[in-house]
């Protein structure tokens, strides 16, 4: 095989590992949550059977929790926005900093981090008492940022805001 040739292989391979890595994971299989494709389409108010008044805080909270992942506005291979980053968006938007505090204790990692963040985000001088209130520091959880996604711990994810 030729220099050239096995230049094309290997870059040929290397294209074929980058785009394999950068699937759209937006239900993580790390997780095996199995929930019904249709949760994220604009017009269902079903999460996992249960169900939420259509643009309801429970309905966004109940969203991220169900798949318990923390992702950045853009992930997998198309850089396509995340409907759970979404999620975040609107409660951020539309809750008020009180009614995010109770959310530093959900059962769901995702859930606390995005809590934190939003309080965070809204009033800066209120994360040390966010940091105090936030439960779990040490619970892990599945975070996706474009193509890359891996377990961290609360802490290490909110590290340098308080």
């Amino acid at each position: 095989m030729t220099n050239k040739a096995m230049k094309n292989l290997i870059n040929l391979i290397l294209l074929f590992i980058i785009f394999a890595s950068c699937e759209d994971s937006t239900l993580s299989k790390k997780n095996e949550i199995v929930i019904e494709e249709n949760i994220f389409h604009q017009n269902t108010s079903e999460i996992k059977g249960l169900k939420f008044k259509k643009d309801s805080a429970d309905y966004y909270i109940n969203l991220i929790a169900v798949t318990n992942e923390v992702h950045s506005k853009h992930v997998g291979l198309g850089g396509g926005k995340s409907q759970i980053y979404n999620a975040y968006e609107r409660l951020r938007d539309n809750l008020n900093t009180e009614d995010i505090f109770p959310l530093l204790s959900h059962d769901s990692s995702a859930v606390r981090i995005y809590a934190y963040n939003a309080i965070v985000e809204k009033d800066s001088t209120l994360s040390g008492r966010a940091w105090k209130e936030i439960k779990g520091k040490n619970d892990q959880v599945y975070t996706q940022s474009g193509c890359i996604g891996m377990n961290e711990t609360i802490k290490n994810l909110i590290k340098g805001y308080h």
